[in-house]
């Protein structure tokens, strides 16, 4: 996507599959150079550049695209320069940026351009043809990056209604977006954001107005990878939510259907989970580079780099990303399952209870352990081959690797099952996480809950 002679097979440029006269170069090239260097440049000037080259250009193969990011640099070269998709990414971009030693400054900058672009996306949800358009709902999509960004405890609310935003646009638009392939590709990528959504907050999912529903106007199958893995996820967050109703409940035999239903639903998107992995393609699975063997002391887990075990890496830290992100979705199905068969099991109701508790505890060790594989890879520049051919800025690619980890290494610290040394661990990477890029324990535990379960990674 970057830079257009270095297209390794497999890989396409999302960004030239929906416009392929769009010169990513010479945009970039534009932007750095448009200005003589004897005057000084606005802030922006600076950050949009840096932003698209290291966190929007990198390469994604064609069954991994499932998020938004992707379609940013075409539409917004197609924007005007006073759009509010321009304005919203500007604000990402200093948000970004200001995060950086010596930038913080860039972080006013961004609140008062975030000010701006909000205000002009209030105006242009009054024009009906605006407020359909693909350049809106890409807006209000960046503007829920913008709030993960400048994470605080007070921004989740803002967070989760810049979803619910896009999801009301989106279903405003109708089937006719389906007659687009843009307009197709934001519809998938508000669904994916919809998912994560939902499954944060346990709420059941929105109906989309259309015979398909969710699905849109195609099949499953139709679907590359990524987003096969959204799809069979979709019961995910009705499921939780159900769950948390029933096993806040106390037993009664007249809700034992209710808990089964429950029961076998989860089974069976596990299933489907596990059939989704078993089918795809060899490169997308890990590689064993080593075994470490190393014992912790107890005084030393917070700090260890590595989890004892084989150590994984991947193509690339969004594939990587991708396969966390089923490893999170089969905890939260087995975490369902043990609620179930716990409630069930109060008065000895299910039979096959301690088989199934069991086979949970081991896929959800099973699931934290290749976490915990990854975690060097994503941390360490020096591990990460693709970012260092695309000339990603180190600090950059750390930050993006690091922060799409947020969000697996809380749910496996969470993982009640999993051994507490190695809860331990995770937690300590994940405060690292924290102390490396500037962030408070309770920015990190903001930014875990609100990660883009399968939209993507977080930005710094």
């Amino acid at each position: 996507m970057a830079k257009k002679a270095r297209k390794s097979s497999g890989t396409t440029a999302s960004s030239n599959s929906n416009d392929q006269s769009f010169d990513f170069e010479a945009f970039v090239w534009n932007l750095e150079n448009a200005v003589p260097p004897t005057i000084t440049l606005a802030p922006e000037c600076e950050a949009v550049p840096f932003f698209f080259k290291n966190f929007i250009t990198l390469p994604q193969q064609a069954e991994s695209t499932r998020g938004y990011l992707e379609y940013l640099v075409p539409l917004y070269n197609r924007a005007r320069p006073s759009s509010v998709l321009h304005l919203a990414t500007t604000a990402v971009a200093m948000a970004t940026c200001g995060q950086y030693p010596g930038r913080q400054q860039l972080l006013r900058e961004a609140v008062t351009t975030y000010g701006k672009a909000i205000k002009k996306l209030n105006e242009d949800l009054k024009d009906p043809a605006m407020a359909k358009s693909d350049e809106t709902v890409l807006a209000v999509l960046v503007f829920s990056l913008y709030e993960t960004i400048m994470s605080t405890d007070d921004t989740i609310t803002a967070w989760g209604n810049h979803v619910d935003g896009a999801v009301a646009l989106t279903k405003l638009r109708g089937i006719e977006q389906f007659n687009d392939p843009m307009s197709h590709a934001m519809f998938r990528a508000v669904r994916t954001m919809m998912i994560t959504s939902c499954v944060q907050r346990s709420k059941p999912i929105d109906s989309f107005p259309g015979t398909g529903g969710w699905v849109g106007n195609g099949d499953i199958s139709e679907e590359n990878a990524a987003n096969r893995l959204t799809l069979i996820c979709i019961d995910l967050p009705n499921l939780r939510a159900r769950a948390n109703i029933l096993t806040t409940t106390p037993y009664d035999p007249a809700y034992e259907s209710e808990a089964k239903q429950i029961l076998d639903l989860a089974q069976m998107v596990d299933g489907n989970l596990e059939e989704w992995y078993r089918t795809l393609p060899p490169e997308w699975k890990h590689r064993i580079i080593g075994v470490s063997s190393d014992s912790i002391a107890p005084e030393e887990i917070a700090l260890a780099e590595r989890w004892p075990g084989e150590q994984h890496v991947y193509h690339d830290v969004s594939l990587a990303s991708i396969m966390n992100d089923y490893r999170v979705c089969r905890i939260f199905c087995r975490r369902v399952i043990m609620a179930c068969v716990t409630w069930l099991s109060i008065v000895g109701n299910y039979a096959d209870g301690d088989e199934t508790w069991s086979r949970s505890v081991f896929v959800i060790q099973m699931m934290v352990d290749e976490i915990s594989a990854c975690v060097p890879f994503h941390m360490n520049y020096e591990l990460q081959p693709v970012a260092k051919e695309m000339g990603q800025e180190q600090n950059a690619a750390e930050a993006f690797g690091g922060y799409s980890l947020v969000w697996p290494l809380y749910v496996a610290a969470n993982a009640e099952t999993v051994p507490q040394e190695q809860r331990d661990w995770l937690l300590g990477r994940l405060s690292i996480i924290g102390t490396k890029f500037g962030l408070s324990s309770a920015q990190v535990l903001v930014l875990a809950r609100r990660h883009v379960l399968t939209c993507g990674p977080m930005f710094p």
